[in-house]
């Protein structure tokens, strides 16, 4: 848990996963687990901007390739 200042900003579900770059079934996992902390004082869920960093960079997210790399292909002509 990271402290937290009166000026503490608070997100959604759904802008804590744009933020992040992943999808809210990743943040609505990380929420279950345990590993980032949310608060749902009314009917929305609100994530603090310092537990969502904290989690962010603790888990090292990479944006990853998807498929395999191009090849060069030479074409000679006989």
């Amino acid at each position: 848990m990271a402290h937290r200042k009166i000026t503490d900003r608070k997100y959604t579900r759904e802008e804590a996963a744009k933020i992040c770059g992943v999808s809210l079934r990743t943040i609505d996992r990380a929420i279950k687990n345990g590993e980032l902390e949310a608060y749902k004082p009314g009917k929305e869920v609100q994530i603090f901007e310092s537990d969502l960093s904290e989690w962010f960079f603790s888990k090292q997210i990479s944006r990853k390739r998807i498929g395999r790399p191009r090849r060069k292909v030479r074409i000679t002509r006989p």
